[in-house]
C-alpha cells in the first residue's frame, strides 16, 4: 500500500477506518498507523518517484476539500498524542494548500477572475482558516502578504498575489511540460 510493507498485527491493532478522502489518503493512513509501529526500516533504493503530470496538469476539484479533511485528521492526532509542536506546521501547510488551490484555479482558468474572487470569499468563511492566524513560533509567517490578506478578508489581494505567482511560474511549468512530453515519447 503506497510503497510500504506493514505487519498484519500492526494493521489489526490500529483498526484504521476509511477517511473518505482521495488526495492524501496514504498520509491519513500512515498517520493513524505509525503510533502502532514498533520500528520502521527505510530502504536505500527508491521504488518509485512522483512525476510531473497527472494531478499537476489540471485543476483538482478534490484537492482543497480533501486536504481540509486531512488537516482535521492531523489536528485530532496532535491532540490525541499531545504533540502540539506540530500545530504550527499544519497551519502553515493549510495556508499553502489554500494558496495552491487559488493558483491552480488561475493557472488552469477554471473560472473567470470575478468567479474565482467570489469563490475565495466564500471559502474563507470556513472557520478552519482562523487556525492559520494561530501560528505562534514563526513570527515572520504572520507578516506574509497572503496571511495579511486572509486576516483582512481581502479576496482581491489574495487573487492578485496568486496571479503574480502563477505568471512567475509559467516558464518552469512550460519547461516541465516539454521535458515530460519528451521523456514519455522516448
Amino acid at each position: 500500500m503506497w510503497g510500504k510493507l506493514y505487519r498484519k498485527s500492526s494493521l489489526n491493532a490500529a483498526n484504521i477506518q476509511p477517511t473518505g478522502i482521495t488526495t492524501g489518503e496514504d498520509l491519513a493512513f500512515n498517520l493513524q498507523l505509525f503510533p502502532y509501529l514498533s520500528k520502521i526500516y527505510i530502504l536505500k533504493e527508491c521504488g518509485y518517484n512522483y512525476r510531473f503530470g497527472g494531478m499537476t496538469t489540471r485543476y483538482n476539484t478534490c484537492l482543497l476539500p480533501d486536504l481540509k479533511k486531512l488537516y482535521y485528521i492531523k489536528k485530532a492526532l496532535i491532540d490525541k498524542y499531545q504533540y502540539h509542536k506540530a500545530s504550527d506546521y499544519i497551519r502553515i501547510e493549510l495556508k499553502n494548500v489554500l494558496k495552491s488551490d487559488i493558483c491552480q484555479m488561475i493557472a488552469f482558468k477554471v473560472r473567470s477572475p470575478k468567479e474565482i474572487k467570489n469563490r475565495i470569499s466564500e471559502e474563507l468563511k470556513d472557520p478552519i482558516y482562523k487556525d492559520i492566524m494561530q501560528v505562534q513560533n514563526h513570527p515572520a509567517f504572520l507578516e506574509d502578504p497572503f496571511i495579511k490578506a486572509i486576516a483582512a478578508y481581502d479576496s482581491n489581494m489574495r487573487y492578485d498575489l496568486c496571479k503574480k505567482q502563477v505568471k512567475k511560474e509559467i516558464p518552469i511549468r512550460l519547461l516541465k511540460k516539454i521535458i515530460s512530453f519528451i521523456l514519455i515519447h522516448i
